[in-house]
């Protein structure tokens, strides 16, 4: 008899052990969702670096030369980039709106590419020109104050274009799709009136660079570094109400 009630005794703690284990392991714990944010941080990271290997490439074997060629394909290196920041404000947006790991991210991420908006491709292709006049303005002229601080000003502010049109949603509240006109005027008040969410983006990925350079953790922030900064400018974005507002406005 006390034999038998030992034994249920074990079966009813290892009982409480399964269930509390179960429990913690479960698809809505605080556990499991901090792994799939994590993992949804590692995905659009990985997909961001691929936007980012022909930057990479031209670093690595060509570099910063004063040359025709160099100039071309450091311009040419540049611009998977638009598309890449529009991607990862698609996908990093759709983290936040399912507060945890959203289904697809993958073809979320893609699929905000092939439906961009002529307002975007139109700023993708402006920053194309104005990275070929800097790139050439520099090679030229050299780093001299009178030529360099105008190149690094409109370079910031292509910078700051892309970004904001990533971020600006080209629908209404409504779901209207907006013309190319009234796309790139909701793009540009909102980017007037809220001038302080384009300057946090670019806070943002210095912080998120210098973290990249922590001695031993630096190679691993590095990997994650695109899903990283893509999440907190989405977060900043989703806050402030950024691309929403400039739509609903208009």
């Amino acid at each position: 008899m006390v034999a038998m009630n030992k034994q249920s005794g074990s079966n009813g703690v290892f009982a409480k052990t399964g269930g509390k284990l179960l429990g913690v392991l479960s698809y809505d714990s605080a556990v499991s969702q901090t792994l799939l944010n994590v993992w949804a941080v590692f995905v659009i990271a990985v997909l961001g670096w691929l936007f980012l290997l022909p930057q990479v490439a031209f670093i690595l074997l060509v570099g910063w030369q004063p040359t025709h060629v160099a100039v071309w394909l450091g311009v040419l290196s540049l611009i998977p980039i638009g598309p890449g920041l529009t991607a990862i404000f698609a996908a990093s947006r759709a983290v936040l709106a399912e507060r945890g790991y959203p289904g697809h991210l993958t073809r979320t991420f893609f699929a905000s590419i092939r439906q961009a908006s002529r307002g975007q491709i139109l700023v993708w292709a402006i920053a194309s020109v104005a990275e070929l006049f800097v790139a050439y303005d520099i090679a030229l002229f050299g780093t001299a104050p009178s030529v360099f601080v105008p190149a690094v000003a409109l370079a910031m502010l292509m910078a700051v274009l892309l970004m904001a049109s990533a971020a600006t949603e080209p629908t209404t509240p409504h779901g209207t799709v907006l013309s190319l006109r009234e796309y790139m005027a909701a793009m540009l008040v909102v980017v007037a009136r809220k001038v302080y969410v384009p300057l946090t983006w670019l806070f943002l990925l210095i912080v998120v660079a210098m973290l990249s350079r922590i001695p031993l953790v630096g190679s691993m922030l590095l990997l994650f570094a695109p899903g990283l900064w893509g999440l907190l400018a989405a977060l900043v974005t989703t806050m402030f109400r950024f691309g929403a507002t400039a739509v609903g406005e208009r």
